[in-house]
């Protein structure tokens, strides 16, 4: 089964929320991401992918983690790349992976 991009920010959202600590139901369609008691949306509605505003703090939540994960990869040096360069399509994917890596050795 082929990955659309719409199923790729569902899956990326619902891991970034999970990661903040946000209750997600990806037993809907769109993924379901409880932020607040009044305050419910659907992954594809999140803006992880395109608003500094919603990635930062998930940077800062990852920093100090990146320490933690062993690849060949260095994922402290990856993250202030995209971010000395202001590209929030390499940081939010430098995030995403460094949340794959942390939750393998979790």
């Amino acid at each position: 089964m082929r990955t659309t991009l719409d199923d790729r920010i569902k899956n990326n959202a619902m891991l970034i929320a999970k990661f903040e600590g946000y209750k997600v139901d990806d037993q809907s369609t769109y993924g379901a991401i409880y932020y607040s008691e009044d305050n419910e949306r659907t992954a594809i509605d999140t803006g992880y992918h395109t608003d500094w505003n919603w990635l930062m703090p998930v940077v800062t939540l990852c920093i100090p983690i990146t320490d933690d994960i062993h690849t060949d990869v260095d994922w402290y040096t990856a993250l202030v790349d995209g971010l000395i360069t202001q590209d929030i399509e390499q940081t939010y994917n430098t995030v995403v992976e460094i949340i794959k890596q942390f939750n393998k050795i979790k």
